[in-house]
């Protein structure tokens, strides 16, 4: 959407009216100007940052304002934080100090740095959730697959198999994950082993056909197509 989303909230609950923007997020950051910028913090007198937003973000009001030249006034104060190709991702607003004092050097350092370690775990989290995703495409496939699919690790051991692969060659999870293929003979293995190490080297889709042992000890020709997922 054009609106950023809270993710978290202090001192308020995230679903409170208070908190939510209403606002595009191409107006709030116009408060990311040079001008503004205080140690990686952005810190508008409430004028100023209407006349660059052109209109109230949230319903919220300060209540800890002061007086005096030092006194916090319903300034806006964020802290933003970028992705890794260095586009705005989100923002983290703090009001009502509980001094009534604009913040010093040192504040506004600590809070750059609660921005930073909040950009990076967000991060993690959207990894993560790409990464699990990810796994259970990868479990859906690999299950519903008619043809065998056996997955290695650089190592050249096992990490996985499907239903179809365990029919063909017919050796237990035990015999077979964690392991060099058990379907290929010791004489072969060599062979192996110099094939893998060129197929991670270079990358590139490999087809070949080979005489493999099943679990009953019978012999089974096998037509391969191998490719790195890395």
């Amino acid at each position: 959407g054009d609106r950023y989303r809270p993710v978290a909230a202090v001192g308020i609950d995230l679903s409170h009216e208070d908190v939510q923007l209403d606002v595009p997020i191409s107006a709030l950051e116009r408060l990311f100007a040079p001008e503004f910028e205080r140690e990686g913090c952005y810190l508008l007198e409430r004028e100023q940052a209407l006349a660059r937003v052109g209109a109230e973000p949230t319903t919220y009001a300060s209540s800890q304002n002061g007086r005096g030249a030092r006194a916090w006034n319903r300034h806006w104060l964020v802290a933003p934080w970028r992705t890794e190709d260095g586009a705005f991702a989100g923002f983290i607003w703090v009001d009502d100090p509980a001094d009534r004092l604009l913040p010093d050097r040192t504040r506004l350092q600590a809070l750059r740095m609660l921005a930073n370690h909040a950009a990076a775990a967000l991060a993690a989290a959207a990894r993560y959730e790409a990464l699990r995703a990810a796994e259970e495409l990868h479990g859906s496939m690999l299950a519903a697959s008619p043809a065998g699919i056996i997955l290695l690790g650089v190592d050249g051991r096992v990490r996985d198999w499907n239903d179809a692969a365990r029919t063909m060659f017919g050796y237990p999870d035990e015999a077979v994950l964690g392991h060099e293929p058990p379907w290929i003979t010791a004489e072969q293995r060599r062979g192996f082993r110099e094939r893998f190490a060129r197929l991670v080297a270079n990358g590139r889709v490999q087809e070949d056909v080979f005489s493999d042992r099943r679990a009953d000890g019978t012999t089974v020709q096998v037509r391969t197509t191998s490719a790195s997922t890395s």
